[in-house]
């Protein structure tokens, strides 16, 4: 109805068009030869060129005329359109993108991260920007975005995963595709988990330290011991406490035969000595001849604090250690399955598993792991080194859950430039407020692609609403004048007209982003008008043929005696895993090992020990040894 309309109403200006002309270049041929147009009738301008055609001079007029009449007339058009093309941007031109508009910038290519899909074609981002998705609890963020693009990426992933649902979806697949799987569940239930010591990303040399050993350690313990800002005492405990644990964590290192863990450091802080933890530490300094620089500076500054100073420094340093105390825990990160510095070496895929009861627990390894990625990807740039051939994709579900991450905020603007990507995924914009506006506006601004799904959140609607823009609609106003009832006797005392004005109209109002379809989103990518999209769903056929069950984990033999193992149904899982099994010899004089540890802590003073403490190293020794026999 609407395209009948225009077509007519096009036919009817240009009829018009042609009668005004035709009566103009009449009239205007006309004054040139002294005559004047008595009457009009259409081809007027025809009649004419046949009564005065045959004259060189009269068709040379008739020409002209002709001519400079249509000559004026495109000028008054052009000038016509142009104020309307005017009116019509007034109040902006928002629209959706189009297809054309999305094939030419490279979107509707197989590489970069998935992010929607338009008809039968999914939506890739290729290069380096990141991603930020913006989806409310159970809006099928998980369906529509994570798990299509672990089926999709092809270079390496670290995955936050709290319910381990990705894993269960999307490890088999990756394995099957020359992908190194390994899942991190510190607190699994079952033991199922890979091992990974944050330690081990120390650096170290010949003599046990190298000159960057202290900038590693402060570099994890401003992550453990984090200080809120503005609050300068919480400054000062979380320095004291970060200077005590390069203390202790270089005294570990610096002890030939003991494990460089988080477990032996809390271990080396909960040593039995007259005195208190305060009187061991001086004890070392006074019996120690071989310990460095580093190391005797931070136990000193440490043992310069007093009465509830030094009572409060040792409750900070304490706080985020104490998940060490969990055998699982203890024995997941002793020793190290995988390198975080070869993830742009190896296509590798790092599951982190944690369970939503464990995640205040868990926060704080979760975001080690995190940080320490960064830390150990962000320091040569890929054209620098012809072996990082690999882009590392940082897959964050749940970005809260890792709290206040600034080290990644900061890192946001320069991470693609290392070739490290983010997808980060959160609830709700507000989820941001913990880094002040500012920087979680920065934040936001540094994903050159941010994917949103109907918000549930009033705000968040009108945010979006105000980010996808107006455009100019032309509405129509009627309007009376004169005395209405006079109308009916004397309608000629009153007058109608009709009034045409720009008005504003938002792309999208804030309750029709509210109410935008379950299975649809919209898409702000920089340099493109938004996109009205589908969702990748995982429920297509595409994904679903690749969904392989999923790889089996090895559950981990867990050291610390009888009191670590498992018990009911988790024993039962236990005793019936599938996989290479472990082998009870190694595993107990493993156990053995963490005993002598022990009993070297204890003589400390190795040089000159007394007798008492020979004999009582001794019998520990060869009771051990007699328990093994007893496993064997």
């Amino acid at each position: 109805m609407r395209l009948a309309l225009t077509a007519s109403l096009v036919l009817t200006g240009l009829i018009v068009m042609a009668l005004v002309v035709d009566a103009t270049t009449a009239m205007v041929f006309l004054m040139t030869v002294g005559k004047s147009l008595q009457s009009f009738e259409p081809g007027i301008t025809l009649q004419l060129w046949q009564s005065y055609g045959l004259d060189p001079v009269y068709r040379t007029r008739l020409t002209k005329s002709l001519f400079s009449v249509g000559f004026t007339m495109s000028v008054g058009i052009a000038m016509f359109m142009l104020m309307l093309r005017k009116a019509s941007n007034l109040h902006g031109n928002a629209k959706f993108a189009t297809v054309q508009e999305l094939r030419r910038e490279g979107l509707l290519g197989e590489k970069g991260i998935v992010f929607g899909k338009v008809g039968s074609r999914y939506l890739h981002l290729p290069g380096q920007r990141h991603v930020i998705a913006v989806a409310p609890t159970r809006s099928g963020k998980t369906t529509g975005i994570a798990i299509p693009n672990l089926l999709n990426w092809p270079d390496s992933v670290v995955v936050l995963d709290m319910k381990l649902e990705l894993f269960a979806r999307t490890s088999g697949f990756r394995a099957s595709h020359g992908h190194d799987v390994f899942l991190f569940a510190p607190f699994a239930q079952d033991f199922r988990t890979n091992q990974w010591n944050p330690l081990d990303g120390v650096r170290r040399g010949n003599a046990r330290q190298s000159v960057f050993t202290v900038q590693d350690l402060m570099g994890i313990a401003t992550v453990l011991y984090p200080a809120r800002e503005g609050d300068a005492t919480s400054q000062f405990f979380a320095n004291q406490a970060q200077n005590l644990f390069l203390g202790v964590a270089l005294l570990v290192l610096e002890t030939p035969g003991m494990p460089f863990t988080f477990g032996q450091v809390l271990r080396v802080r909960s040593i039995s000595f007259d005195g208190g933890f305060p009187a061991y530490l001086q004890h070392v300094l006074q019996t120690r001849t071989d310990l460095s620089e580093g190391c005797c500076g931070a136990v000193q500054q440490f043992l310069g604090a007093t009465g509830d100073t030094l009572s409060s420094i040792l409750a900070t340093f304490d706080a985020p250690l104490l998940i060490f105390r969990n055998p699982l825990v203890d024995a997941a990160t002793s020793r190290s399955d995988f390198r975080l510095s070869e993830l742009r070496r190896r296509r590798t895929s790092v599951y982190l598993g944690v369970s939503p009861r464990d995640l205040e627990m868990g926060s704080v390894l979760m975001t080690l792991f995190i940080s320490q990625t960064l830390y150990q990807n962000l320091d040569t740039l890929p054209e620098q080194d012809p072996t990082l051939r690999f882009q590392l994709l940082l897959l964050l579900d749940e970005f809260r859950v890792l709290g206040k991450m600034s080290v990644l905020v900061d890192a946001a603007g320069y991470l693609a430039g290392y070739g490290v990507r983010l997808l980060t995924i959160i609830q709700s914009t507000g989820q941001l407020a913990i880094y002040g506006k500012e920087q979680a506006r920065a934040f936001t601004t540094n994903h050159g692609c941010k994917i949103v799904y109907a918000p549930r959140d009033e705000s968040d609607a009108r945010e979006i609403s105000e980010a996808l823009g107006t455009f100019t609609e032309m509405s129509e106003s009627y309007s009376r004048s004169g005395r209405p009832g006079k109308f009916l006797t004397d309608p000629s005392s009153t007058s109608a007209g009709v009034n045409v004005s720009a008005q504003r109209r938002a792309l999208m109002l804030p309750q029709e982003v509210k109410q935008l379809p379950f299975r649809e989103e919209i898409v702000f990518l920089e340099g493109l008008p938004p996109i009205r999209a589908r969702k990748a769903y995982f429920g297509d056929a595409v994904w679903q043929s690749r969904v392989y069950p999923p790889i089996s984990i090895t559950p981990l033999d867990v050291i610390g005696g009888q009191e670590a193992q498992p018990s009911g149904a988790a024993e039962r899982r236990f005793v019936q895993a599938s996989g290479p099994a472990v082998d009870p010899v190694s595993n107990n004089a493993a156990s053995l090992e963490g005993r002598l540890d022990n009993l070297v802590m204890r003589c400390v003073d190795r040089e000159n020990p007394t007798q008492d403490e020979v004999k009582a190293f001794v019998d520990d020794f060869m009771q051990g040894l007699e328990q093994l026999g007893a496993w064997r």
